[in-house]
């Protein structure tokens, strides 16, 4: 039987790759905004 994964959680409460995802998308946000600004 397999083990289920326990979530990894954060002082956030947010998991890493969803933290991670987050803050590149907000990065990539900011980059094209101003590129195009």
């Amino acid at each position: 039987m397999a083990h289920a994964v326990e979530p990894e959680y954060t002082t956030t409460g947010l998991n890493h790759r969803k933290l991670l995802m987050w803050v590149f998308l907000g990065s990539d946000c900011l980059f094209f905004g101003a590129l195009i600004a």
